[in-house]
């Protein structure tokens, strides 16, 4: 029987900065917006490696991320699909809320790029606002990762059932050590590719994963990863999410999360409230600034306006307006660390109401 070669080689001198990126075909869109901005602040004197796993991308989108490209660019696009179905047939990979199988794939880095010595997984709903030198050229300090803590960390004494989930069913030491996936930066020569391939598939028996693969991650590489700033994942979520989030942190996790929301160097668009739907929440207009210098500019605007028109955004506004009504319901009957949850997601739907109203 023939064995399969899934290997993915390097395409330059070890200086590279290799990035890898999973969108689906719909969201080609919204990566293209994150690579433009890669491309409007790279290093004039660095080449980028970049690696697109995915499964199901049209060759017209293809062709139009190709002609974005300037010379110390390099992007390929890899499909995982038989390197799923050869090496993980037995387990089946399901797309959650706002989030598509795709998500899964950063797992396969270490696997799939073991001739590489580090490369960086970023999501695709994201604007990068620096050459990422720094980031690329920080020691690991013998780590196997580098990541950002997951902003919602101080915060999940609001959610017992989050709690619960981290610490009985994915066993992590603390919550303190969840990290968000958003950004992940493998240090691939210190990952030993089978003890981490059976890690893998004994976590995904997990059947309880609340975030998918970055509950994954977070199970794998606890001990594992080194945190750094918040500017290299800025999670734009939580002042909508959390009004009250400065009154809360403290110390200098609250100077560098204030001083990364006045200078990210990567901006997150985390949560299902997107800046191309959303687009007078803080921080969007960055998402704006690149998507006009976009081939699929008009394709967003496009899609926005058709969304807005549809029977999709009744549903969608009547379902944010029954959300409401049952979290407002329940802040009154509630009490302590429950209330609080109802009291600020209330906040947010009303916020999330509000603006859709006045883009129709």
């Amino acid at each position: 029987m023939e064995v399969k070669d899934y290997s993915i080689k390097p395409v330059s001198d070890k200086n590279a900065i290799t990035i890898v990126f999973a969108p689906d075909n719909n969201y080609c869109k919204y990566f293209s917006v994150a690579l433009q901005s890669l491309i409007a602040n790279a290093a004039p004197d660095r080449f980028y490696d970049i690696i697109v796993f995915s499964t199901d991308i049209s060759h017209r989108n293809k062709k139009m991320i190709f002609e974005m490209l300037p010379s110390n660019f390099s992007l390929r696009f890899f499909d995982v699909s038989g390197f799923i179905k050869e090496k993980l047939g037995n387990f089946k990979l399901t797309a959650k809320n706002h989030w598509s199988i795709n998500t899964f794939y950063r797992l396969f880095i270490p696997i799939l790029m073991n001739d590489y010595e580090k490369v960086l997984y970023l999501d695709s709903d994201i604007c990068i606002l620096d050459s990422l030198t720094e980031l690329f050229d920080t020691d690991f300090e013998g780590k196997q990762m580098i990541a950002v803590k997951d902003c919602d960390t101080p915060v999940f004494y609001k959610d017992k059932k989050r709690v619960d989930q981290i610490l009985n069913i994915l066993k992590m030491q603390k919550t303190d050590n969840y990290f968000n996936a958003g950004m992940t930066f493998f240090n691939v020569k210190n990952i030993e590719v089978t003890k981490y391939m059976d890690k893998l598939i004994d976590v995904f028996k997990i059947t309880k994963l609340f975030y998918l693969d970055q509950d994954i991650l977070n199970v794998i590489f606890e001990n594992t990863t080194k945190l750094v700033s918040c500017k290299w994942n800025f999670q734009y979520h939580i002042p909508i999410y959390h009004p009250d989030y400065l009154n809360i942190i403290t110390g200098k996790y609250k100077e560098d999360f204030i001083a990364s929301g006045e200078k990210p160097c990567i901006i997150h668009y985390t949560s299902e409230i997107k800046p191309w739907s959303y687009p007078k929440e803080a921080h969007a207009e960055y998402f704006w600034k690149y998507a006009r210098k976009s081939p699929f500019y008009e394709e967003i605007l496009f899609d926005n306006l058709v969304a807005k028109s549809s029977l999709k955004y009744f549903w969608q506004r009547n379902k944010i307006s029954l959300n409401l009504l049952k979290c407002e319901w329940f802040s009154k009957i509630t009490t302590d660390s429950r209330r609080l949850h109802y009291e600020e997601k209330s906040i947010r739907l009303r916020r999330m109401l509000k603006e859709l109203q006045t883009l129709k």
